[in-house]
């Protein structure tokens, strides 16, 4: 079975395109048996394979990736079981089918059934009782040998009424196989030296005053709004408002002066002309005072009473913040976070999921799972069931970089209003395609933004504020507002909501503190809204601060927070065994996606009360035996199981990894060269702006086995462009096979330096995350020291570029050897009035090629081609590889391509 290399994986929250030259599944079939003991009801699974070391084939129910030994996904299918009916004393079990893959292949699924046989405890003890009587061993059993069946028999039959509540995992029946990351002394010494001790952060201030309210909002009761202003507040100063544009939705520009006489009046009538517009928000300015005013909205009213007593779902995504990290930064939120747990007077819980995993470093691999891809299928089913949607984000929707609602698609920034009403009726498209009824102060944030000469927060500024409060505290009072407004209408339908904070997505680590106060308050809030469950979590921790190169902070990479704070109703709606299950869970590992089930199941009348996890996710208690090996994780993910990932440390630039270095490099540049040559600019040829990247050295290189195959991940340093002094720096991952086989495949790769500073340079079809460009056209001569005038590498990796001349010193043949064990290839047709179609064969005796020969490329004008890289495994092979090129010319002018024969290049 074999998938392509633009070959689209499905499955539920993404499509991957397969970064690989050719992905081989050679696994032989899994056959599955089940015993069926019909004396004491039990079931055992036994697996049988020939294969080596399979693990991590899970049934869930819906498409999910059929990850094995590497656990990439390698092909997909749907999973269907089909339960026979269940005999007196016999176990329900599961058909095996065949089913076919999206590549045409053919796999056999099956399902590791999941057994929690109940049985009641006077007749279990009473057989035992009775067994041993018959048997007339009794009295030679030691009661000490006795004791823990009995005690595991006690606690497995436990009522779910009578479990633990209290947010504490007291769970003994079973150990939890994955034990979370500890840091050493090392570790410990890296946080203290970023960070310091917990706590030492200073509570940071707003630079500006904080005024009076010059307009201030009540909702008396249902519809009622009452509007009071106090124009002494802005003094002698002119009054103005404004309101977002409903045809543009931009920042606002167009202020109207208010008679003072009129404030009250002008103000409300804006309320309500907003409110139907949809917005929840306008502006208020005097003087030096800048103030926003916000709203709740118009809600849906519910037609079904039985759907009042539904739970709403508050849901808070923190960007860019680990566990450890919050902890140790916000202090008045995690001090919040305690009261719930320990006042009697809040009558709620706060639950911490200590376990839940990341599996990947970007904030989109990470929400896909949330939402099984896109939004309009987790808030598709909640309107099914009568609910109304709410996102909110602290983003612009027209930066540059685009936001979530607009699937962070980089675009232009509209120019004009005929750009802005273009772009502002495909937002408000997409809205309606993700489902999305309202979106709170989403756009409050382009004025706001504005107001500094932004569109994003990304970096900076280290503080943002408005009136004398953070910019984040808007959102979370708003959110606020919103709830307290519904729970005092009875008619409205429950809602389902999302806000992302992109606070923590800078570069010091330091800047979330500024939403401590204000988040310990809206937590403190939240837990007195009886019917409103609020999750908080992040997708990940810190990539770009100083502390995320350090192997600490490279582990807290992929160690989020998620929290509960689960209030008397909604504990009492989910029911003891949903509520016991999640309590147990907090010391279970499991990824966003059990997440997604979870809420997904919350209604459904055939998942709500299933006990299968893979059915209801958190709602059903996760596996105590499931580790990382289980979870669909990218290539360059860190297992938070201690002892998981067992690595193989690599010396810095070492020579017999820098043919895998040379590889990664040359990948990335072939994809720069093809993205470059398939879009609409004038140039089709080599490179446009976005130059090649020349490797300088490499580090931080760990291999893992992983079943046949070995992962090594890599920093690689590449050159910078012209005007820049620090090093460019990819984070990759590449996967060979652990015996000497050919191939290499090429799994992932991340920037870790900013990319943004190439924005205004970087060419429109080349990816941004791989381009590093010059701004500013200029004679550097450092890159005369890198290249060769006609652009070819003099070193790489800092070892020489040999150059052979195949043809009119047009078409270059480039080998770079690396120690005695490896080198790397290389084919460059350095003109522009010829294109070449070039050959290379030769033996790949007792040697590996990251790409096995024959190798065929066609070469366009000025355009360059990795080739291969090759590693000599036994030290005492010497046996020539017979390397040799075909070529053929085809000169401007001509249709034909002309033989110029075969030539040795070993």
């Amino acid at each position: 079975m074999v998938v392509s290399r633009n070959k689209k994986v499905w499955f539920c929250w993404a499509t991957i395109v397969t970064l690989s030259e050719e992905l081989t599944a050679a696994r032989k079939d899994t056959e599955v048996s089940c015993k069926h003991n019909t004396f004491i009801p039990s079931l055992r699974v036994e697996y049988k394979n020939d294969a080596t070391n399979i693990r991590g084939l899970n049934y869930t129910g819906e498409k999910k990736p059929f990850s094995g030994l590497s656990q990439f996904p390698e092909t997909s299918g749907r999973m269907i079981p089909r339960k026979r009916k269940s005999m007196k004393n016999q176990a329900p079990s599961d058909e095996i089918e065949w089913l076919e893959d999206n590549s045409g292949g053919k796999f056999q699924c099956f399902n590791p059934l999941k057994m929690s046989v109940q049985i009641p405890i006077r007749q279990f003890l009473a057989f035992i009782v009775t067994t041993l009587l018959l048997i007339g061993i009794g009295m030679k059993l030691k009661m000490a040998d006795l004791v823990p069946v009995l005690n595991g028999a006690l606690l497995k039959t436990t009522s779910p009424q009578h479990g633990n509540t209290s947010g504490k995992n007291t769970s003994s029946i079973t150990v939890t196989k994955c034990k979370p990351h500890k840091p050493d002394k090392s570790g410990q010494e890296q946080i203290l030296k970023f960070y310091g001790r917990p706590g030492q952060l200073k509570e940071p201030k707003c630079d500006d005053t904080h005024h009076p309210e010059i307009c201030s909002y009540q909702l008396i009761k249902l519809m009622e709004h009452h509007v009071s202003c106090d124009v002494k507040v802005c003094g002698s100063s002119e009054i103005q408002m404004a309101s977002v544009n409903p045809e543009m939705g931009k920042a606002v520009d167009d202020w109207e002066t208010l008679p003072k006489e009129k404030v009250t009046y002008k103000v409300k009538e804006a309320v309500k002309t907003n409110l139907e517009r949809g917005f929840h928000f306008l502006f208020l300015r005097c003087g030096g005072i800048f103030q926003a005013l916000s709203f709740p909205p118009i809600f849906q009213k519910n037609e079904n009473d039985e759907d009042r007593g539904a739970i709403n779902v508050n849901i808070i995504m923190l960007d860019s913040i680990s566990r450890p990290h919050f902890y140790r930064t916000l202090p008045k939120a995690t001090e919040a976070l305690k009261k719930i747990s320990e006042d009697s007077a809040i009558k709620a819980m706060f639950l911490d999921f200590e376990l839940v995993q990341s599996i990947g470093q970007q904030t989109f691999e990470n929400l896909r799972p949330f939402f099984c891809g896109v939004l309009k299928v987790l808030y598709g089913a909640f309107k099914k069931w009568g609910y109304q949607t709410f996102f909110q984000e602290d983003l612009c929707w027209y930066d540059i970089w685009g936001s979530v609602l607009t699937d962070i698609e980089r675009r232009a920034m509209p120019k004009t209003n005929s750009e802005y009403r273009t772009r502002w009726k495909e937002f408000q498209e997409k809205r309606e395609q993700k489902m999305v009824d309202l979106l709170g102060i989403t756009h409050f944030s382009c004025t706001v933004l504005n107001r500094i000469g932004r569109t994003n927060h990304y970096d900076s500024p280290q503080k943002i504020c408005l009136n004398g409060q953070f910019y984040s505290w808007y959102f979370f009072d708003y959110i606020r507002k919103v709830y307290t407004a519904l729970e005092n209408n009875r008619k409205a339908k429950p809602l389902v909501s999302y806000m992302h904070f992109n606070t923590g997505h800078e570069m010091t680590g330091k800047r979330m503190i500024n939403m401590d106060a204000s988040m310990a308050k809206f937590f403190i809030d939240m837990a007195l809204f009886p019917n409103t469950l609020t999750v908080i979590f992040s997708d990940h921790g810190h990539k770009m601060t100083p502390f995320s190169y350090t192997e600490e902070g490279r582990r807290e990479l992929f160690d989020p927070v998620f929290f509960m704070i689960v209030p008397d109703g909604v504990k009492e709606k989910l029911g003891p065994e949903r509520m016991g299950s999640l309590v147990t869970n907090q010391k279970r590992i499991f990824m966003l996606y059990d997440v997604h089930k979870a809420l997904m199941s919350l209604h459904d009348s055939q998942k709500k009360d299933s006990k299968d996890y893979s059915v209801s996710g958190i709602f059903s208690e996760i596996p105590a035996n499931r580790t990382c090996a289980d979870l669909y994780m990218l290539p360059l993910t860190r297992c938070k199981c201690e002892g998981f990932d067992e690595a193989i440390p690599v010396k810095d630039n070492a020579d017999d990894t820098k043919w895998l270095a040379e590889f990664a490099v040359g990948y990335i540049n072939d994809a720069i060269q093809k993205q470059h040559m398939d879009g609409s600019g004038d140039s089709k040829y080599g490179y446009g702006n976005c130059q090649r990247l020349v490797g300088k050295s490499f580090e931080k290189v760990v291999k893992r086995f992983r079943g046949e195959y070995i992962l090594t991940t890599m920093d690689i340093h590449v050159f910078p462009p012209a005007g820049f002094t620090e090093d460019e720096v990819y984070r990759v991952s590449v996967k060979q096979y652990a015996k000497p086989k050919q191939g290499v495949s090429f799994l992932s790769s991340i920037r870790q330096t900013m990319y943004n500073k190439f924005a205004s340079c970087a060419d429109k079809s080349v990816n941004i995350k791989l381009c590093a460009c010059a701004i500013e056209q200029n004679t550097d001569d450092t890159k005369k020291d890198l290249l060769f005038d006609n652009g070819v590498p003099r070193k790489m990796f800092g070892s020489d570029t040999i150059v052979k001349d195949l043809d009119s010193n047009c078409l270059l043949f480039l080998r770079r050897n690396f120690g005695t064990f490896s080198f790397g290839l290389e084919i460059a047709n350095v003109c522009t009035s010829r294109t070449y179609k070039f050959e290379l064969t030769g033996s790949m005796d007792q040697r590996i090629f990251s790409r096995t020969l024959p190798i065929k490329r066609e070469l366009l004008p000025r355009s360059f081609y990795f080739l291969t890289s090759v590693y000599k495994y036994l030290s005492k092979v010497n046996e020539p590889l017979g390397l040799k090129a075909s070529v053929k010319v085809k000169k401007d002018g001509s249709n034909t391509f002309n033989n110029l024969g075969i030539v040795s290049v070993s």
